[in-house]
């Protein structure tokens, strides 16, 4: 008996401590899905979005633009180009998607953005997750306002 418990034990923190889930993709209309597949309707550039973004504690939208960072752990977070203003961070709804490590180029997001200060603790986890020198990581000692965008669905343009 004490065996069997010590066997599912084991198993229990091998499944547990898994570090990665791949991506999974649908395709509809010959276009990559990850999450939600949507049909693409009027989009915003990141810049439109920061513009729309004044005076509003959040809003809704589908916006195109280049990825500039994934996290190379699990693909459970990504970054888009704004131009002149810091890089939109884009994390997938209730954690229940993710992207592919290695995806690269234009998509397209459909989701909500909301303006967020993020903490110290955040930037330096996301800082180790995009491979970051320790060096790096310490180097980041003040929180900073940003635009954070919960996407509902990925569309690989």
């Amino acid at each position: 008996m004490k065996n069997i418990s010590i066997l599912g034990f084991c198993l229990l923190l091998f499944v547990a401590c898994q570090n990665s889930t791949p991506a999974t993709s649908q395709t509809m209309d010959g276009k990559e899905f990850f999450g939600e597949a949507f049909t693409p309707g009027k989009s915003l550039t990141a810049n439109q979005l920061l513009s729309d973004m004044a005076g509003k504690e959040s809003v809704p939208a589908m916006v195109e633009g280049e990825i500039t960072a994934v996290c190379k752990k699990k693909g459970c977070w990504m970054t888009m180009a704004a131009e002149g203003e810091e890089d939109i961070m884009v994390r997938f709804k209730d954690y229940g998607f993710f992207v592919p490590l290695d995806l690269t180029g234009k998509v397209l997001i459909k989701g909500e953005a909301k303006e967020q200060i993020t903490t110290v603790a955040d930037l330096q986890h996301y800082a180790e997750d995009d491979g970051a020198s320790q060096e790096e990581i310490d180097a980041i000692t003040e929180p900073k306002r940003q635009i954070h965008f919960t996407a509902t669905g990925v569309m690989k343009l």
